[in-house]
């Protein structure tokens, strides 16, 4: 049994756990629980505690009290005699620590702790057990026995509101107190689940305790939910038990117990299917209304679309595109199904096809150039460079300096028979023979920091099979990616020049890969490499990109207009595929020639693959005046309910002189920025609720330090949004981790499956997960690919 199926943690401001029996006939009764001493810090899950135990019966009740330390599988690891009184510093981790610190405090570490409490009187006996932290659940009990006995649910609360209370089984409503606020009158009734009709008993509303009881009797077989939509502080189920024996499985191994959620299976559940098409076509309206017909079949209820929305900055500019939008909107309204625009894409740079001189920006710093005949040269070091880039001298047993590759004579080797240039080039095949497939040219190389360099080589393939296809990465000796390029160049294929590069950033050193990783089959070959620095390159122009010119002798600052100017690039690419631009000295202006010049300035340069991946930067106001008027024209069209921030994968940012005045922390930086999107959003709409991808927010994903080209720690950056923000967590990987950080740090939570592979137990382990995770709130059929054959099977197992 999964330990996080066996061991739910239940969060609240107020930590009371106390869990009693049935009602029954007996001269004596028990109840225990555990007081808060200091406040439990939610995000670890640990705190300090009391136990406290209380028994009713005749003069000679006699009171055994037990500490339970489970195990990850819920089973009791140490059981351990306690007293009433005693106190605890209990933390929940997966390895179990107890320590007795003097002889009435205990500190214990392990993945769940429950008390249990049983007293006697002339033959009877009680038994209670509570939990500072957690509820048992048993999705499999041993020897089940299903709608045999009543099973009687407790639910406590803060404060407790009558007309918020909503109760449902397996999804199945059960009362609601705004249509029946009967908190004096208990409540029954009959409801059908799975086909069979089951019984509901003395649901009760006690104010004065702020509690919440019912019965449940005749369910049918199998594992079921009780959703309690008021915000339960603690909740549980049980029987009278008269198994006597010690050991937890032995005293509830005939019970079917329930997890008390806050909302997750109720009836405002989302299910989303996500789309992206950018309405250029009239086709993609017909498209989308085949999704949504299949959506709306089989249980979704919203429609996440990636539609190109930053890209269209004025509906006068583009009739036909809204035009096809109010199309799709109507489509989804027959159909029921919530459209959701997805925008304000930071990492993507959705607002650059406006202005593409709002990307993120890297700074060049102290570029040495001599002006020649009126033009500034920049003045290379020489020893960057690549010694026999063509592999002609390995055939004497001379290797580049600083040059590997995977494998020598098995998955690299030298080709006498092929090449661009000269006589040889070097071969990569037998993937498999390499660790985790990969084949690779490495070199290692000596760079000056904050400074702009270029790689170009050719490549030629043979039936390549690779995870990766070939792929350029340069990682510094602290593991920081500079570039990460995969160009686009089929299977097979003819020599193909590859050109990319890098800004050094603060490193003085980086590694070059050339290759493939994950191959499975074919071969590649490699000739012709160089590297070199370069100049001025993608230069951005806003106000917090600014250059300086100054001369390298006197540290005099020359003016742009008076001074020099410095060409425009024909096309501002982010890419290593036009000439660079030139500085020219003006006329009677201050520079000489033969002069020596330092020159800072910000680039941009693009990652990933294809045309590159470029950011926004998250500091200049004109990037928050663009994004406003997208959603004042989306809003107009659409008025939707939600609102999707596209806010993945920022991978550069924080470098220019805008980001750098602001003083803020990667974290902080990416906080504020989604917080004023958020602020836009609900100025313009102020009922609209706000999604968000997770992994920016998510320390077990990319909020940590040295992400890619982002300066800054964005370690911390979920402490600087709203709190009612809904977080869609996306990777699979770490999903339960994902789901208890925003759970700890109280978030609302959509779970993102499928991701173009259909594996049923990943959609499964999503559901449960969800299931065990106070605030989540729906799940989204995720593809990249436009895979939608196994949307009509996601949706079933989600219902």
């Amino acid at each position: 049994m999964n330990w996080r199926a066996a061991v739910l943690p239940i969060l609240a401001s107020v930590v009371l756990f106390n869990l009693t029996v049935a009602p029954h006939v007996s001269a004596v009764q028990v109840r225990c629980k555990t007081t808060t001493l200091n406040p439990p810090k939610r995000s670890r899950l640990e705190g300090r505690f009391k136990y406290q135990v209380q028994a009713r019966g005749g003069i000679d009740v006699n009171i055994e009290s037990t500490i339970l330390v489970l195990d990850r599988s819920g089973n009791v690891n140490i059981p351990i005699t306690i007293n009433d009184g005693d106190e605890f510093d209990i933390k929940i981790q997966e390895t179990v620590q107890v320590a007795r610190q003097d002889a009435s405090r205990m500190l214990i570490g392990a993945p769940g702790v429950l008390f249990r409490a049983e007293a006697r009187d002339m033959g009877d006996t009680d038994v209670a057990y509570c939990s500072p932290f957690a509820a048992i659940r048993f999705d499999k009990p041993d020897n089940p026995v299903y709608g045999k006995e009543t099973i009687r649910c407790v639910a406590g609360f803060d404060a407790l509101v009558t007309e918020s209370i909503r109760v449902a089984i397996d999804n199945t409503e059960v009362y609601s107190a705004a249509k029946n606020p009967a908190t004096v009158t208990p409540y029954s009734t009959k409801i059908t689940i799975d086909g069979v009709e089951v019984e509901v008993k003395n649901l009760f509303v006690d104010l004065r305790d702020q509690t919440l009881s019912f019965e449940v009797s005749n369910l049918p077989d199998g594992t079921h939910r009780v959703a309690v939509k008021a915000d339960p502080v603690y909740g549980y189920s049980t029987k009278r038990s008269k198994d006597k024996e010690g050991d937890l499985r032995g005293v509830l191994k005939h019970q079917q117990l329930f997890t008390v959620d806050s909302d997750y299976m109720s009836s405002s559940t989302h299910r989303l299917v996500f789309v992206r098409r950018n309405l250029s076509d009239s086709s993609h309206v017909d498209d989308i209304e085949w999704i949504v017909q299949q959506a709306s079949d089989h249980g979704y209820s919203g429609l996440v679309l990636s539609g190109s929305f930053d890209g269209i900055p004025k509906k006068e500019e583009s009739d036909e595109y809204y035009g096809r939008l109010r199309k799709v909107d109507q489509v989804c309204d027959k159909y029921n199904i919530e459209l959701i625009p997805l925008m304000f894409s930071v990492g993507y740079g959705g607002i650059l096809t406006n202005n593409r001189h709002l990307a993120a920006a890297l700074p060049v710093i102290n570029m040495p150039l001599v002006v020649r005949d009126g033009v500034g040269v920049l003045t290379r070091d020489h020893s960057i460079g690549f010694y026999d880039g063509g592999f002609e001298r390995y055939e004497t047993g001379e290797t580049p300096s600083n040059t590997f590759s995977d494998k020598p004579g098995t998955v690299s080797v030298i080709d006498n028979t092929v090449s661009k240039e000269g006589n040889q080039s070097l071969r990569f095949q037998n993937f498999t023979a390499s660790s985790d497939g990969k084949a690779r040219f490495i070199k290692r190389l000596s760079v000056q920091p904050f400074r702009c360099y270029e790689i170009s080589c050719w490549v030629k393939t043979e039936d390549l099979d690779s995870g990766s296809g070939f792929m350029i990465q340069v990682i510094t000796e602290l593991g920081r990616k500079l570039m990460f390029w995969q160009p686009k160049i089929e299977d097979t294929s003819d020599w193909t020049e590859v050109r990319t590069g890098f800004n050094s950033l603060d490193a003085d050193e980086v590694r070059i890969y050339a290759g493939v990783w994950g191959g499975d089959s074919g071969r590649f070959w490699i000739d012709e490499v160089a590297i070199r620095e370069v100049g001025f390159l993608n230069v951005l122009r806003r106000p917090g990109t600014p250059i300086s010119v100054r001369s390298a002798d006197t540290g005099t600052l020359y003016e742009k207009g008076r001074d020099y100017e410095i060409t425009e690039e024909e096309s501002l690419t982010y890419l290593f595929d036009h000439p660079e631009p030139v500085l020219k000295t003006l006329s009677g202006g201050r520079i000489g020639n033969n002069e020596a010049l330092l020159v800072d300035y910000f680039q941009a340069l693009g990652l990933k693959r294809g045309s590159g991946q470029m950011g926004v930067c998250m500091s200049e106001p004109k990037s928050y005046e663009l994004w406003r008027e997208i959603v004042e024209n989306v809003d107009e069209q659409l008025d939707p309910s939600y609102y999707f921030i596209s806010g993945d994968e920022i991978r550069q940012g924080g470098w220019c002189r805008a980001c750098q005045s602001r003083r803020m922390s990667g974290g902080e930086l990416i906080g504020d920025c989604f917080t004023r999107q958020t602020q836009i959003i609900q100025t313009v709409n102020p009922e609209a609720k706000v999604i968000i991808w997770s992994d920016m927010l998510d320390p077990n994903h990319n909020a940590r330090d040295n992400f890619y080209l982002f300066n800054g720690n964005i370690a911390g950056s979920w402490n600087y949004v709203p709190k009612d923000l809904i977080v869609a967590c996306w990777r699979y990987e770490i999903h339960e981790k994902s789901l208890r950080h925003f759970e700890a740090n109280g978030f609302r939570t959509i779970g993102c499956g499928y991701y173009d592979r259909w594996n049923p137990k990943e959609a499964t382990d999503w559901i449960e997960s969800l299931g065990v995770t106070r605030g989540a709130c729906g799940i989204m059929y995720t593809t990249w690919q436009d895979k939608y054959d196994h949307l009509e099977a996601f949706g079933d197992l989600c219902r």
